[in-house]
């Protein structure tokens, strides 16, 4: 905020309380589940790259326990039992994480390659799902 001087007197006295701004308990436990899940998903892509699926898919296993609606953590647990050559747990966790977010192109491909491979036949009016 700009005074013009000729608002003011020479000398101006001025006083200010300064007070913490403390988080709402609300935002604070979102901040923590973002942080866990983030580090969470870092953790079991490098465990994939690195061909340790079994480990993948225990950190998977145990955020999906906690956050079971997070469309990409069943994107990574279809990842990993395909790389498994697991087909119909890949169909199962490609399938939950379309019903969560349905608008994932990738994760519809996916779905329809398994369909392809394992011979699941879809009826037209559900797109594919």
């Amino acid at each position: 905020v700009i005074v013009p001087n000729s608002t003011m007197k020479s000398t101006v006295d001025m006083s200010s309380r300064l007070q913490e701004f403390k988080m709402p308990l609300q935002c604070t436990e979102q901040t923590a589940s973002i942080e866990k899940i983030s580090r969470g998903v870092a953790q079991a892509q490098s465990l994939m790259q690195s061909s340790r699926l079994v480990e993948a898919q225990g950190q998977l296993s145990m955020l999906i326990t906690d956050f079971p609606n997070i469309s990409v953590l069943h994107d990574l647990m279809g990842n990993v039992h395909y790389m498994n050559k697991n087909l119909e747990m890949a169909y199962a966790s490609y399938r939950r994480s379309l019903d969560l977010n349905p608008s994932n192109v990738d994760t519809q491909r996916m779905v329809s390659k398994i369909q392809g491979i394992i011979g699941i036949r879809v009826p037209a009016s559900s797109g594919g799902r």
